[in-house]
């Protein structure tokens, strides 16, 4: 392991010869195999959390990140900056994309009263309910002692 290069060697064919070499027990060797493997498929994976991690700014919301993020894998997938092709819908898109936000801010704010609107009347139903359980309540306290009298008078005239 101390010949190990990082920059010019891969780490699966040096242990996968140094398994050899030391004769290790087979299980071994498919442990090793299974992790490296496990390590590879999730190396992408990784990358992306880490360019995320990099793109967070504070008060970023989720749409705005995943805007960027795609934005970011269009730029990548054609190269570089300089290489990107405006093209006359996109430019047509970032004309308009003021209004379509305001558009946006304005349903989420109607969503947001609509939703105000229908804890108020749930809040409202549910005090409702309460004095409704409460009378009832009260009512059924007020029968069972009005029957509870009636017993003990009975039972006063059996003795």
């Amino acid at each position: 392991m101390q010949s190990f290069s990082h920059t010019s060697d891969r780490l699966d064919h040096t242990l996968n010869e140094l398994l050899q070499l030391e004769n290790c027990d087979v299980s071994l060797h498919h442990f090793v195999q299974q992790v490296l493997v496990m390590f590879h498929g999730n190396a992408a994976v990784e990358r992306s959390f880490s360019f995320n991690k990099a793109c967070l700014v504070e008060n970023l919301l989720e749409d705005s990140l995943i805007s960027q993020r795609i934005v970011h894998d269009a730029v990548s997938a054609c190269g570089d900056v300089s290489q990107v092709e405006i093209t006359k819908p996109m430019i047509h898109a970032v004309r308009i994309a003021g209004t379509r936000r305001n558009e946006c801010l304005k349903r989420k704010a109607d969503e947001e009263q609509q939703t105000a609107a229908k804890m108020k009347r749930i809040r409202d139903d549910i005090k409702e309910l309460e004095k409704k359980k409460a009378r009832i309540t009260q009512n059924a306290k007020e029968e069972t002692q009005l029957v509870t009298d009636e017993l003990k008078k009975l039972r006063d005239s059996l003795k």
